[in-house]
């Protein structure tokens, strides 16, 4: 329910994509999530759980910004 504003891809393990306290995917390398926290300022309708060690390359609304 938190508002976001970035973007995270899965640089190396896995996540899981949890609603409501139930697992309904799973995001491994190359998988983003949290992109639409960029643009619609909606709060967040799903929870990420890190089901191995994990690495993410966080992108937030500033940084996209200056790179696009």
């Amino acid at each position: 329910g938190e508002l976001g504003d970035t973007l995270y891809v899965v640089i190396q393990g896995e996540v899981a994509v949890m609603v409501n306290g139930r697992e309904v995917a799973k995001l491994g390398i190359g998988e983003h999530f949290g992109e639409l926290a960029l643009v619609d300022h909606e709060p967040r309708s799903a929870d990420i759980v890190a089901k191995v060690d994990t690495t993410l390359l966080c992108v937030d609304r500033q940084s996209l910004r200056e790179f696009c």
